[in-house]
């Protein structure tokens, strides 16, 4: 394990390094990170691009791509924010490949969330050239469209679309 720069703390007597560049692809935490900048903050959640594609918590994300993952033993493991890596269908929506994840005011996103087994809010950007019909109304690419417990938030959903 190589790493460029990067900031050390102390931790329990114990340095580690919070931030750098990895020289090559190295897993953080569990997280398959690809060689380049990373950050880890707090040992609480880890953020790299993607070593390869994954699917990490249960779900399956895009290689390459910018992640951010929650990995604290004192939280749910859990996504805070990356791209999906195959087509998947969510609260009764196709989502294509590429389409941006974000948690919404919740602790991070599950497959769980997602599926609608727990509640949770969760933000879909499309990527480029996509567009959907969300409760009547058509959103481009580059828009939020936030979910809260499974449904559409249409109050926020207006709101982005009118910016």
């Amino acid at each position: 394990f190589s790493v460029d720069g990067g900031s050390y703390s102390p931790v329990s007597d114990h340095p580690y390094v919070s931030w750098g560049t990895l020289a090559k692809p190295f897993a953080l935490h569990g997280i398959p990170c690809a060689a380049g900048h990373f950050e880890i903050s707090d040992i609480r959640s880890v953020t790299c691009p993607l070593a390869h594609d994954a699917v990490l918590f249960g779900i399956p994300l895009r290689g390459g791509a910018k992640i951010v993952a929650n990995v604290s033993r004192y939280a749910k493991p859990s996504i805070r924010s990356g791209f999906l890596g195959q087509p998947c269908t969510y609260f009764g929506i196709d989502w294509p490949i590429g389409t941006k994840i974000e948690d919404a005011g919740s602790p991070g996103i599950t497959a769980g969330i997602l599926q609608g087994r727990q509640p949770g809010s969760v933000m879909f950007t499309l990527p480029e050239g996509a567009t959907r019909t969300i409760a009547g109304r058509i959103v481009r690419a580059g828009i939020p469209i936030p979910f809260d417990d499974g449904k559409p938030d249409l109050s926020m959903l207006d709101i982005f679309l009118k910016n």
